[in-house]
């Protein structure tokens, strides 16, 4: 009776804030946080500037769209109606900081987060949380098939893109002088179809020599040791400073390969390339993983093979890197990030892959007897001489 009262005689918001103080405010909360209403939104138009939500209480950004919070007329229809909890739920949506953003897959949103969810594009996901982040389950680590990123909360004119990369010129990105100019443009022009196409091959063959079964699955210590092989042999011939970074993950030993250019003397910033190596399902049945990451790989070795054949010398160390079990959950990248942030440069726990390791992987290496011809390895060993000579002036 006090409450019907109250919403004769109160304003909207005097009433709801009256309401929060009473005993009834957090069962009415959770009545009110048990529906999400989708927000809004329209196209972003070209005089549409980045931040700015016009007459609107608050907006959000994603990518090309803006979403704006439910018509506040809901809050009127509430008093009138006189439902406690629907006044409460229309008040609540008004608020910005009810909301939170995670990006990732859609395949990990459980059926509680879809409930929750009320807007967002592609990958990036907004939802409505007006009892905060710890009311809902959100997996923020492992497979990153069944995870997303943590809940960051909305604030009026945030921009949230699901393409996270901003748009990159290599021309204007730096200035160089016209030898480097003319290094770089003759670095790229090398990488082709033929190029990708070999080194694809290469990774893709893993384990069909070795043990009748392409796979590279960080589970499978054979297949695990052949793809590093592979890879710190590919690094080798191209004369890159090589290493093994490695790490413990579940009671397996693993290691990320690492080909790397010094930069120059008293420069310490870095620049690191890299794709994962491992490849799933980890059972033991054939995995040959050409697009995921076969294709990133192939990638990584191109441009390595390409940059040690020019003869560049960067100003910036580059580190090349073949990342380990990253499809358990980015455990490879994240452990050497981690090592970059708190060492500020190559990672000590960076074994320098030695000679014995080196003529093994050579003998063994499935993919260059299986794709390389003899006239292949000296043009990898000439380009690798080149850096070498290069680096030692």
């Amino acid at each position: 009776r006090q409450q019907q009262q109250l919403v004769r005689v109160c304003p909207v918001t005097e009433m709801v804030q009256h309401l929060r103080r009473t005993p009834l405010a957090a069962a009415a909360l959770l009545l009110a946080g048990s529906r999400a209403v989708e927000l809004p939104f329209e196209r972003r138009s070209e005089s549409h500037v980045e931040g700015e939500c016009g007459s609107a209480k608050w907006c959000v950004h994603v990518d090309d769209f803006v979403y704006y919070p439910p018509p506040p007329a809901g809050v009127e229809a509430a008093a009138a109606g006189r439902s406690f909890s629907s006044l409460l739920q229309a008040e609540q949506e008004q608020a910005v900081g009810n909301y939170y953003f995670a990006v990732g897959s859609k395949q990990a949103l459980t059926d509680e987060l879809k409930q929750k969810r009320v807007g967002g594009q592609g990958q990036v996901h907004l939802f409505y949380l007006p009892e905060g982040p710890s009311s809902v389950s959100i997996l923020s680590a492992g497979d990153r098939r069944a995870s997303l990123s943590s809940l960051v909360q909305l604030q009026s004119g945030t921009a949230v893109h699901a393409d996270p990369y901003p748009d990159y010129d290599p021309v204007s990105a730096a200035e160089v002088d016209e030898e480097t100019a003319r290094l770089e443009a003759q670095a790229a022009s090398s990488i082709d179809g033929k190029l990708y196409q070999k080194n694809l091959e290469h990774i893709v063959n893993v384990g069909e020599i070795s043990h009748k079964r392409k796979t590279r699955s960080w589970q499978d210590k054979d297949a695990t040791s052949e793809a590093q092989s592979l890879l710190a042999t590919k690094f080798h011939l191209m004369g890159l400073k090589t290493c093994l970074h490695k790490f413990n993950y579940q009671g397996v030993q693993l290691a990320n390969v690492v080909g790397y250019i010094p930069g120059a003397d008293g420069n310490k910033e870095t620049v690191t390339l890299g794709a994962h190596y491992d490849s799933r399902p980890y059972e033991r049945i054939a995995a040959p993983g050409a697009e995921d990451n076969g294709s990133g790989v192939a990638c990584l070795l191109s441009v390595a093979e390409a940059i040690a054949a020019s003869g560049l010398k960067p100003k910036k160390s580059v580190f090349f890197v073949g990342f380990a079990a990253e499809e358990p959950g980015l455990v490879g990248s994240d452990k050497f990030a981690d090592a970059l942030h708190e060492q500020g440069a190559l990672p000590k726990e960076c074994e320098e892959v030695s000679p014995s390791f080196l003529q093994g992987a050579l003998a063994s290496s499935s993919m260059l007897e299986l794709s390389s011809s003899e006239e292949e390895r000296q043009s990898l060993q000439r380009g690798g001489q080149q850096q070498q000579q290069q680096q030692q002036q």
